[in-house]
């Protein structure tokens, strides 16, 4: 019993201190370089020196000893000590990294270490889309809904009917009639995958919902006439505040080529180029939208190629033509280093509206889009190339900008009036 006390006294002198960890003197190694004798004392002694590895701490001077037998107890010990002791030195490893990354003094092994960690985080979590977490969320409320109704017969299309009319007619209280449709999208997208059946079967929930939304009337964004886009592009370029300039950049995307927000944040360095024969802004867009498509290209007058060229001298001299187009000014860097983000894009209709001197009201971010396509078909052009232009995948949505568009009501009351002649002849 007094050799075991004494071993484990001798242990209890052998663990790391903190001395040691900041690189203790020669006294001390040599306090800890004696009375090791156990099996476990010996093992304790290397992991303390590949831990002081780690630290970038000399390798501590011991005397080399032969290790005893040890009894079972103390081998227990042992294996339980040890695992204490990896579970520290695995922490400190990974806060040693945290600092050396932070301090930008990384060494080899910390580039493998984490690539490593990022291999693991790549394979557990996988990157989702936009929308299929909005199908994730939409379907575990319709799963909540059945599992609290305890419903389990999804192979009846009757009984499926019934409770799917309970159910959007609480989405109805929760969300706007036109959400409905989209959680009615999501939902048949699970019986699809799930049980092999469209929700078209289920007459009931289709006659409801065209119910629910026969009144509904989607509020539109309202629009800014060509003369005011013009004006909004010239003061842009005659500003000196790098935010105005940023604005009219940002206009000149969205209207000239219909773009949304989300796809001016894709268009990137070397799709934007100044034509100094035509003077005109080239811009070439290939990148995937909502709709697939090979990409095409769009210019922007030569009347704001200034704006343009002034814009593009503001950007890294070395700017690396994959890197994203609008970025933010730096105002201690003094050029434009961080990309320009969806929010700050979308507020910019805000900034529009008081230099156009017009209230805020009725105007998004997705007014610069509707202002052009409404626009063009004001000024006659084609449903063809406008349907094209805009990438819209549906007739219905480029008949709305066409069907009450100038061309069309001047035809219409030239033929009005021209019947109206014809009968007063009469």
């Amino acid at each position: 019993m007094k050799e075991k006390q004494q071993t484990a006294k001798r242990g209890k002198k052998n663990l790391p201190s903190t001395t040691l960890l900041e690189g203790g003197s020669d006294a001390d190694d040599k306090t800890v370089s004696t009375g090791v004798t156990t099996r476990g004392a010996a093992m304790k002694k290397n992991l303390k020196n590949e831990f002081l590895q780690t630290l970038s701490v000399p390798e501590l001077k011991t005397k080399e000893t032969a290790p005893l037998e040890g009894t079972h107890l103390e081998e227990k010990a042992f294996l339980k000590e040890n695992k204490i002791c990896e579970t520290i030195i695995s922490k400190v490893e990974d806060l040693l990294v945290n600092i050396r990354v932070k301090n930008e003094k990384t060494q080899a092994i910390d580039h493998k270490y984490l690539l490593t960690e990022t291999d693991d985080l790549l394979k557990d979590k996988k990157t989702k889309t936009k929308s299929e977490k909005m199908y994730e969320r939409y379907q575990k409320k319709w799963l909540e809904y059945a599992k609290g109704k305890k419903f389990k017969n999804f192979k009846s299309t009757d009984d499926v009917d019934c409770i799917l009319v309970d159910f959007f007619h609480l989405m109805a209280m929760m969300y706007a009639p036109s959400t409905l449709y989209v959680i009615y999208s999501c939902v048949n997208s699970w019986f699809i995958d799930k049980h092999g059946y469209k929700l078209d079967v289920c007459l009931r929930v289709n006659k409801y919902l065209k119910q629910t939304t026969s009144t509904y009337v989607t509020k539109k964004s309202k629009v800014l006439t060509a003369t005011q886009v013009d004006y909004l592009l010239k003061y842009s370029t005659q500003s000196s505040n790098h935010e105005d300039t940023l604005m009219g950049v940002c206009t000149a995307l969205q209207y000239y080529g219909l773009l949304r927000i989300s796809d001016t944040l894709k268009v990137t360095v070397g799709d934007v180029e100044v034509c100094e024969e035509t003077g005109n802004v080239k811009v070439l867009f290939e990148h995937a939208r909502k709709r697939k498509n090979a990409g095409f290209t769009f210019y922007i007058p030569k009347d704001y190629k200034l704006l343009f060229k002034k814009y593009m001298g503001e950007l890294q001299p070395f700017a690396s033509p994959d890197g994203q187009f609008l970025k933010n000014f730096s105002v201690t860097e003094y050029v434009r280093l961080r990309g320009t983000g969806y929010k700050k894009i979308s507020k910019m209709i805000n900034r529009a509206c008081k230099v156009l001197d017009i209230p805020v009201d009725g105007y998004t971010g997705h007014c610069l889009r509707r202002s052009a396509a409404t626009n063009l078909a004001d000024r006659g052009v084609s449903f063809v190339n406008l349907k094209r232009h805009g990438q819209w995948k549906s007739d219905s949505v480029v008949e709305g900008y066409t069907a009450n568009s100038e061309p069309l009501r001047m035809e219409r009351l030239s033929k009005s009036l021209s019947s109206c002649s014809r009968d007063t002849k009469k």
